[in-house]
């Protein structure tokens, strides 16, 4: 895989130029693809564009790009993944969360295709978005912002490893947490658990225009994130007759149509 650790104060700008006809990029037995973590200091970010080429993930690669918090900008672009990792554990492009002075979208993705076997296709957001202490992971919950234009997401199926199981929310195409808001412009979204999930630390999924197959999901769970509130809100531009459920944990979950 590849890997990295921004050191330098000012930290790195990190690109793949995968826009010559044919490019493709191979991971095969490694945990991780392309594994992006950061230093102690605020300022030991990287920025990681992607644009352009094939990005293909072996049955091994249970996490395809994967930026760990303090991560800098992630900007994905004019690119086709594929995962063959048969399980639901893990998202294949996942963003846990981004520098707390970030304001702005912390992840953008652009044109980019991704069909997973078992894997969730994109979540933002992490339980520990953002360590006060890189030693001992004492972590405080920062929100992450992402953008998604004109891409096309679909996760074929739910499969645990063994009796003890995997995690059936991963099977999902769009997945938000610990009160992070993905904005969809456009696209195509198919997840077996669902297309949309915000998981039970809170978040917002705004579904402007698109295409929707697989349920809506809102969990939220007060008694761990106490400010939790999950929403999904769709436009009436949207085509969701695929979505056979729209389901609400409880109260401080809200799933319905708006006005963007």
């Amino acid at each position: 895989g590849i890997y990295i650790n921004p050191t330098a104060a000012t930290g790195i700008n990190f690109k793949i130029d995968g826009t010559v006809e044919g490019s493709k990029v191979v991971f095969g037995n490694k945990v991780y693809g392309i594994y992006v973590t950061a230093g102690s200091d605020d300022q030991q970010s990287a920025n990681v564009t992607l644009e352009g080429g094939c990005y293909e993930f072996g049955n091994n690669v249970q996490l395809g790009v994967d930026c760990f918090p303090r991560a800098g900008k992630l900007v994905i672009k004019n690119v086709t993944m594929t995962s063959s990792y048969p399980y639901s554990g893990s998202p294949l492009v996942y963003y846990w969360g981004g520098k707390p002075e970030n304001e702005n979208y912390g992840c953008e993705l652009e044109n980019v295709n991704i069909t997973t076997e078992g894997s969730g296709c994109l979540q933002i957001g992490d339980a520990k978005g953002f360590w006060t202490s890189a030693s001992d992971h004492t972590g405080i919950y920062i929100a992450s912002k992402a953008l998604v234009k004109n891409c096309s997401f679909e996760n074929k199926k739910y499969s645990r490893e063994n009796s003890d199981g995997k995690y059936s929310w991963m099977a999902s195409a769009l997945m938000a947490a610990v009160n992070s808001t993905i904005d969809v412009e456009s696209g195509s979204f198919k997840g077996s658990t669902a297309s949309a999930y915000v998981f039970s630390s809170g978040g917002t999924i705004n579904l402007k225009e698109g295409t929707y197959t697989g349920d809506f999901k809102a969990d939220a769970d007060r008694s761990t994130y106490n400010t939790a509130e999950s929403n999904i809100y769709y436009s009436s531009s949207c085509d969701i007759t695929g979505v056979t459920n729209k389901t609400e944990q409880n109260e401080h979950c809200k799933i319905g149509q708006k006005s963007f």
